[in-house]
C-alpha cells in the first residue's frame, strides 16, 4: 500500500475550516483563502487488463485497441461515479450498480479498502476538499460518510450514515469545508455537517425532483435546478430563496415539459448556465434575473456544461454528439467538436486550455479549445464511458462505465 507523500492537514492548520467556520463564513461574507493542495508523486504504470482479450461489440478480436495503462476490475456492476483525492493524486474512489465502492490506487491498480452498506446502486461519490471525507450517495436515500487518513478509512465501524428520504440525484461539498448538499427525487435539498453527521438545513421551494445543483465558488450561495422547471439561488444559511426562475414567470425560461436537468456557475458565481433535457440551454444573471442569451444550437439532452476557468469559454455537452463552445461574456457560438456518439462528461482542466470529454462512443477526447482541434484520444473500453476524473496538471484521466472496468489512460 502506498503511503501519501503529503501531509494530513490538522484541525488548526490554517488552511483547513471547520464545520463551524464554514456556517460562519456563509453567514459573514468571509471570503475563503485559496490554495494548492500538494499531490502525491505518480509513475507510468503498464497493467494487464481484463479487457485485453476481449472483443468490442460489432468488432473483432484484432481491432480493438487497449491504451490504458492502469485499470481497476473488481467492481461487478456498471460504474457511476468516480473521484480523485484532492490530497493524494494517487488516490481514486469508484462507485457503482453492485452497491459498493472502492478505494483503489492509481498507479497499482490495487485495491486499497471496499466501502459496503449501502442497498442500492452508488451513483455520486464525493472527496471533501482537504481529502478527509469521502461521501458516498445512493439510490437507497442515503449517504454514507467515509473518514480517510492517508489511503486508510478509519470510520469503518463507525460510518455516518445521512438519511434523505428518497433517491439522492446529486450532491457536493462545500468548496472550503465539510458541509455537504445534495438534492433528492422527492424536490427537497439537504444540507449536513458530514463530519458530525448532523443535518443543518432543508431547503423546500422545488415541486418535483432536484435533478442538480452546485455550489458558488465563494461557498456563499449554492444553486439547484428541478424537473418542474425552476431555479433557486438559495441562502444556505436561512434556507431561504435568495431568487427563483419558472416558466410562469417568463415563456423564455423554459426549457421544455422535462424541465432542467443540469446547472453550471461561473467563477463568480452570478452567472449560471442551465441545461434540458431538450437541448435547450439558457445564460441567466442571478443577481438581477436578467436572461442573458438562450442557447439551442444543439438538438438533444444536455448532459454536462462547464465553464473554462482561464479562458472566457463556455462548452455543453449533448446526447447528440456535439460539444457546443460559447464565449463569454458575448455567448458567440465559437466552435462545435464532435464525437460519433453521445457525449456524457467534460472536465476543463484548470490553468490550462485543455477540455477532456467522454462519449457512449467508447472513447475519451482531449481538446484544445484555443484551435478547436482533437490533441489526443484514448480507447479501451469496451461499452459505454459513464464518469471521468482527470489528475491536476492532466498526468493521468481515469474513465469508468458500462463495461464494469475503471481504466487509467496517459499522456503521449
Amino acid at each position: 500500500m502506498v503511503e501519501p507523500s503529503q501531509p494530513v492537514l490538522k484541525d488548526d492548520d490554517p488552511q483547513h475550516l471547520q464545520d463551524d467556520d464554514v456556517e460562519e463564513m456563509i453567514e459573514k461574507g468571509i471570503e475563503p483563502e485559496d490554495h494548492d493542495m500538494s499531490d502525491s508523486e505518480e509513475s507510468d504504470s503498464g497493467h494487464e487488463s481484463e479487457s485485453e482479450t476481449a472483443g468490442v461489440e460489432g468488432q473483432n478480436q484484432e481491432t480493438f485497441q487497449d491504451e490504458s495503462v492502469q485499470g481497476f476490475f473488481e467492481h461487478t456492476d456498471s460504474i457511476y461515479c468516480i473521484a480523485i483525492s484532492p490530497s493524494n493524486s494517487d488516490l481514486c474512489a469508484t462507485g457503482g450498480g453492485d452497491d459498493t465502492a472502492y478505494l483503489w490506487s492509481i498507479t497499482s491498480g490495487e485495491r486499497l479498502s471496499t466501502l459496503s452498506g449501502h442497498s442500492d446502486s452508488i451513483t455520486s461519490i464525493e472527496f471533501s476538499f482537504d481529502g478527509q471525507l469521502l461521501a458516498t450517495a445512493s439510490m437507497d436515500g442515503t449517504i454514507r460518510i467515509w473518514t480517510l487518513q492517508g489511503e486508510r478509512v478509519i470510520n469503518g465501524d463507525d460510518v455516518k450514515v445521512l438519511e434523505a428520504g428518497s433517491e439522492v440525484l446529486w450532491m457536493q461539498f462545500h468548496p472550503r469545508g465539510h458541509v455537504l448538499i445534495a438534492g433528492t427525487s422527492d424536490s427537497t435539498v439537504w444540507m449536513w455537517h458530514a463530519s458530525k453527521g448532523e443535518v443543518m438545513k432543508v431547503f423546500a421551494g422545488h415541486t418535483a425532483a432536484s435533478t442538480y445543483g452546485c455550489w458558488a465558488r465563494d461557498g456563499k450561495s449554492f444553486a439547484s435546478v428541478s424537473e418542474d422547471g425552476t431555479i433557486i439561488l438559495w441562502d444556505p444559511v436561512s434556507a431561504t430563496p435568495r431568487n427563483r426562475w419558472e416558466t410562469s414567470q417568463d415563456d423564455r425560461l423554459s426549457g421544455g415539459d422535462m424541465g432542467w436537468n443540469i446547472i453550471a456557475l461561473n467563477s463568480s458565481g452570478m452567472i449560471c448556465t442551465v441545461g434540458s433535457a431538450e437541448g435547450k440551454a439558457k445564460v441567466i444573471n442571478l443577481a438581477n434575473g436578467a436572461l442573458l442569451a438562450s442557447l439551442e444550437t444543439q438538438t438533444d439532452s444536455i448532459e454536462a456544461i462547464v465553464y473554462a476557468t482561464t479562458l472566457p469559454l463556455l462548452a455543453i455537452a449533448s446526447i447528440d454528439g456535439s460539444i457546443a463552445l460559447y464565449e463569454v461574456p458575448s455567448m458567440k457560438l465559437r466552435s462545435i467538436l464532435r464525437h460519433d456518439d453521445a457525449v456524457v462528461g467534460l472536465h476543463f482542466e484548470p490553468a490550462t486550455p485543455f477540455l477532456f470529454s467522454i462519449s457512449t462512443d467508447a472513447t475519451v477526447r482531449q481538446w484544445d479549445v484555443r484551435t478547436s482541434t482533437e490533441v489526443q484520444r484514448w480507447h479501451g473500453h469496451q461499452d459505454t464511458i459513464l464518469c471521468m476524473a482527470v489528475q491536476r496538471g492532466c498526468k493521468k484521466i481515469v474513465t469508468a462505465g458500462d463495461d464494469k472496468a475503471a481504466l487509467v489512460f496517459s499522456q503521449s
